[in-house]
Formats: structure tokens, C-alpha cells, sequence
């Protein structure tokens, strides 16, 4: 169980600015798939010499499957902490 002090350093009222119009997906060098899931791929990615796991996301099939708010949800959820064994949200695009 998580004592206070550990949660109020992991979870932040305020959240995280991580939307970045300009990026496009040419800037990355995807090197190969890491993971599938339902909506989508996660790639291991390099940008100007640094690794990243992407996640490739299918909206038409978020669309249909009427789960526009889950993943909404993902992406304010991992904006909104930081935690040394939760993965960090960088950017999104």
C-alpha cells in the first residue's frame, strides 16, 4: 500500500502539457513492434538519438468501439503523474 507521501509525489492536480501539434510521425525512426493491443501497436521509436516507446493508436476503431473517453482518460491520467514504475507520457500528437 502506498503511504501519503508516496502518492502526493506521484500524482499532481495540475496536469502535464504533453500535446505537441507540430510533431508528425516521419520524425521518428520506428525500429520494430514491442507490443499490440485492440486499438493499436507500440513501437520503439528513435528521436534525435533517444529511444521511445510510441504508441500508434487506430482512431477509426477507437470510433467504432465507442471508447473515444477511455482513452481520453489514459492520456490525462499518465499527463497527470509521475512515478519511477509507471511509464511516462512524453508527448502527444
Amino acid at each position: 500500500m502506498l503511504d501519503e507521501t508516496t502518492y502526493n509525489l506521484s500524482v499532481s492536480n495540475e496536469r502535464r502539457n504533453v500535446e505537441n501539434a507540430e510533431r508528425v510521425i516521419t520524425d521518428y525512426k520506428l525500429i520494430r513492434i514491442i507490443g499490440t493491443g485492440t486499438f493499436g501497436k507500440v513501437y520503439l521509436a528513435i528521436l534525435n538519438g533517444k529511444s521511445y516507446a510510441l504508441k500508434m493508436l487506430h482512431k477509426k476503431k477507437i470510433i467504432e468501439l465507442k471508447q473515444i473517453d477511455h482513452i481520453k482518460n489514459e492520456k490525462n491520467i499518465l499527463a497527470s503523474i509521475s512515478h519511477p514504475f509507471i511509464v511516462n507520457l512524453i508527448e502527444a500528437f
